[in-house]
């Protein structure tokens, strides 16, 4: 009973994030940067994941492997976005 309300709060939590965002990014009349992206997506898999582990259709071994590479793809590459930047 208690797997069940935590899938339906991941659910809730990642429609909120993905609203939220694009929600404020349209009330600052912006676009939507790669940045905003990978927020986005890390917003709708994580929960996506974590909904999957529960259900048992993915393997511990399987959930590190993705969540590995999705911490890979957020964090940013060496020198690629502080180029020319000062740190």
């Amino acid at each position: 009973m208690h797997k069940a309300w935590i899938e339906i709060a991941a659910l809730i939590l990642a429609v909120l994030c993905a609203m939220g965002v694009l929600l404020n990014k349209q009330a600052r009349e912006k676009g939507i940067g790669p940045r905003t992206l990978q927020g986005l997506i890390v917003s709708i898999v994580g929960p996506v994941i974590l909904i999957l582990g529960l259900e048992k259709v993915l393997t511990a071994e399987t959930i590190a492997a993705l969540v590995g590479a999705m911490i890979g793809y957020v964090m940013p590459k060496p020198g690629k976005e502080s180029a020319g930047k000062e740190v």
